[in-house]
Parts: structure tokens; sequence; C-alpha cells
């Protein structure tokens, strides 16, 4: 399935603003997998510190055209500092209480990155433990999303652990050409031997 971006209101934005872009979209022709999502990437640069608002029709060929509303917050350096010391997840990042028959455990559910620069290599270490008393194989899928796939790498990608067993594993990302902000699943695919 095909869709189009139609930036006649981004364009309509920019003059607005001096003929600077304030939000530009990155990718405004693709196509969508069967059974598949896609992420369509915008650059938000903004002017002054306020917040801007502009909707964009979508056009999906051989279908409809589906409006969004894009709202975007410019702030000012200092207000962007104070952002980036009071951020952070409320999602807790590791698992507070085994479930029944769990196969293995992750030493962190989430793994927050922090602010890496564009086409920047940011690693991190997590183990992945064999909570079972029998052979487990695990293999790592990025493929959820396709921008997953493209800016994420695990090491090693698949294995084997006996019963009790650790395993190590780095996960790296590597940001792609244009700022952004990832919120990315990975999943780790688990398989009991002994069945």
């Amino acid at each position: 399935m095909g869709y189009e971006v139609i930036v006649d209101s981004l364009a309509a934005l920019t003059a607005e603003n001096y003929g600077c872009e304030i939000l530009q979209c990155l990718q405004p022709h693709g196509r969508v997998q069967q059974h598949s999502i896609a992420q369509i990437p915008f650059l938000f640069s903004p002017l002054e510190a306020k917040t801007y608002a502009v909707e964009v029709p979508i056009m999906v060929v051989g279908d409809a055209t589906y409006t969004i509303t894009l709202f975007g917050e410019g702030v000012t350096p200092d207000q962007a500092r104070d952002t980036e010391k009071t951020s952070g997840s409320n999602i807790p990042d590791k698992q507070a209480v085994l479930l029944d028959n769990q196969l293995a455990a992750l030493s962190y559910e989430a793994i927050d990155f922090g602010v890496a620069p564009t086409f920047s290599l940011s690693h991190k270490i997590l183990f992945i433990t064999n909570t079972s008393d029998e052979t487990i194989t695990f293999r790592w899928n990025t493929n959820t999303t396709p921008l997953c796939n493209e800016v994420i790498a695990v090491s090693p990608a698949s294995g084997t652990l006996a019963p009790r067993a650790s395993a190590m594993i780095q996960v790296s990302l590597k940001p792609s050409a244009y700022p952004a902000i990832f919120d990315l699943d990975i999943i780790c695919e688990l398989t009991d031997n002994s069945k």
C-alpha cells in the first residue's frame, strides 16, 4: 500500500514563519508492507518558544485521505536544559516478579541510551538468564518496525542457554541521519528445547 504526505500545510507554515522550515516531512512518499506499519519522519526546527500545530493530510493510494495534527513545542535553551535534567522514563527498567513457567529473565527490560548524536554508535550491555530447569534457545527480533531494524543491532542475535546459565548481550544504537527520539520495542523470542 502506497502513501503520500500532502505537504501544502507545511509549506504554508514555512511561509508564515518568514520562509524558515519549521516542520519538514523527510519521507513524503512510501509504501507500507501488508500487516506492517511505517513511520513517517518529520524534522521539527522551531524559531520561537511556542507551540506549533499543523494539520497534515496523508493520502493512501487507492483509498481515502486521512488528516493528522502535528504539535511541536519550541523551547528556549534554558528550558531545554531543564527538560533534560528532569526527563526520564517512569517505566521500571527491571522486572520485579518472575512469572510462573517464565523461561528467562533480562537484567534490564528497558534501555535508555540518553542523548546520542546522529551517526554516533552507542552500546549498552544486558544479561539474559535462563530461569528454567531446561535448555532454552533465545533469538532477538529487531524487525518490529522498519526503523528499528535500521538503528538497533543486538549481538549475539541468538544463542542457547543451559539451565540457570546467563549470556551477555550487547545492544547497539546507531541514530539515523536526522535528529529523532526513538521509542522502540525489540522482542526476545524464547524456545524451550525440551519440547
